[in-house]
């Protein structure tokens, strides 16, 4: 029996329709539901899998597990509760400080300290001599002012502060022994924040970056303007002119004569070298080594003007740019802990050549009995020569 339609049957027979137009089709099934079957299955043979495993071992092993942690020491219990803890960014929040009550053991701590004049003095006294030392170790106050530090005299108040430091948090994802994600919030130190704050927004980066360039377009505007007629300033400075310009404000300063060496004579003795060796005659017995000699001298000459014309080029913006980045970076000054003094004011330190006055403040720890040495801040103040002369000369 034929499976055409009666229509096409009939057509067919009566010769309306040619067979050779005629095709005999055979539908197949969804390949989509022979996927969906197939990973059904396969899901099916996986849990029915990890079930009978469960049953078989996990309870064998739990068992072992529980007449081990029996057996465990309190401090092994201790360290295997440590968790692991993934920060988020932008999570840290700032927790306002309450500030000191009459019953604190802080403020009570105050209250001893401040009756003890003798301690006062002698936290005065270590705070001003560990200033001068610092400063005997900076060599640029070395250069200006010479080796000999004296401590000459100092201002310095102690302050109870009636808060303390605030305190920060931060949450992320904890994992714990066993396994288990949560979301916490937990502590964190002012020193780690103020770290990541400077990794994720380095503003002193940007603000270096953005002076380089700024001085690579006002250069690279004057040099075009003097090109093309429009500019008839001085030209940007040349690496020696800036040498010879520090140098003579070094030795208005000092009072002394101070050489600054640069690298500019470099490319001048590889010019010569290079002069030197072509007007050497060559050697008859090895011509084709004297030609590659001379091709690499060649070589290295053009390279060394090369980087000689960078150099000038470059030398002004990138010393803008270190400048700068030495003006915004100030080293991170994590805050004190709870229950520290503060002493404040200004010492006096007497150099070989000037007077230095320096403005600094210093947190005392009363628990610890020491200084909090990476919360202290100190700054050159005021410098003086004690021989000075007039700024133009004779």
């Amino acid at each position: 029996m034929s499976r055409l339609p009666i229509t096409v049957e009939n057509r067919l027979r009566q010769g309306l329709v040619k067979p050779e137009n005629v095709y005999k089709v055979q539908f197949s099934r969804s390949p989509w539901r022979l996927r969906l079957r197939t990973a059904f299955i396969g899901a099916t043979v996986i849990y029915l899998g990890f079930s009978v495993w469960g049953r078989l071992v996990d309870n064998q092993l739990d068992r072992a597990a529980s007449i081990l942690d029996e057996e465990e020491t309190p401090e092994e219990e201790e360290l295997e509760e440590t968790a692991i803890f993934f920060p988020f960014p932008g999570t840290t929040r700032t927790i306002p400080p309450r500030p000191y009550r009459a019953t604190d053991p802080e403020w009570q701590e105050f209250i001893q300290i401040s009756k003890n004049q003798a301690l006062l003095e002698s936290l005065r006294g270590q705070l001003a001599e560990q200033v001068r030392e610092d400063a005997s170790k900076q060599l640029p106050l070395v250069v200006w002012a010479g080796k000999d530090f004296k401590l000459r005299r100092f201002w310095l108040d102690v302050d109870f502060p009636l808060v303390p430091s605030p305190e920060f948090e931060r949450s992320g994802l904890q994992i714990d022994d066993e396994g288990e994600i949560s979301w916490v919030t937990v502590p964190v130190d002012s020193d780690t924040v103020f770290k990541l704050q400077r990794i994720l927004w380095p503003a002193h980066l940007f603000q270096s970056v953005f002076t380089t360039y700024k001085a690579i377009l006002l250069d690279d505007s004057k040099r075009l303007g003097r090109y093309l007629g429009i500019y008839s300033g001085p030209p940007p400075p040349t690496p020696e002119q800036i040498a010879e310009d520090a140098q003579r404000r070094l030795t208005r300063l000092t009072g002394r004569p101070i050489k600054v060496v640069t690298k500019a004579s470099e490319p001048t003795q590889s010019v010569n070298t290079e002069k030197a060796i072509s007007q050497t005659p060559p050697l008859d017995k090895e011509p084709e080594k004297d030609k590659s000699l001379l091709d690499s001298e060649e070589t290295k000459a053009a390279a060394s003007r090369i980087i000689s014309s960078l150099h000038s080029h470059f030398y002004r913006p990138l010393l803008e740019g270190r400048k700068a980045l030495r003006r915004k970076f100030q080293p991170l000054k994590p805050l004190p802990p709870r229950g520290c003094i503060m002493l404040s004011g200004l010492v006096e330190v007497d150099a070989t050549s000037a007077w230095l006055v320096f403005d600094v403040k210093a947190f005392w720890n009363p628990k610890t009995k020491a200084w909090e040495h990476r919360s202290t801040d100190c700054k050159l103040r005021r410098f003086q020569n004690k021989r000075q002369g007039p700024p133009g000369g004779r």
